[in-house]
């Protein structure tokens, strides 16, 4: 969970560098990000291990 946290951290600097108070409207987006991307120790998405399958985006 540090490299999770590390990129929350990271992410939620960048998003949020103009107004701070607005954290907690990223969150959600930022998690399914993270657990929709293939991770380089696994190749594959945390999303897929977990439920079997690969989320449709949001764009989708």
């Amino acid at each position: 969970t540090e490299i999770m946290n590390r990129f929350f951290e990271t992410m939620l600097r960048a998003y949020v560098a103009d107004d701070k108070s607005k954290w907690a409207t990223w969150i959600d987006l930022l998690e399914f990000a993270y657990n929709s991307a293939t991770h380089s120790s696994t190749n594959s998405p945390p999303f897929k291990l977990l439920l079997g399958y690969t989320p449709r985006s949001l764009i989708d």
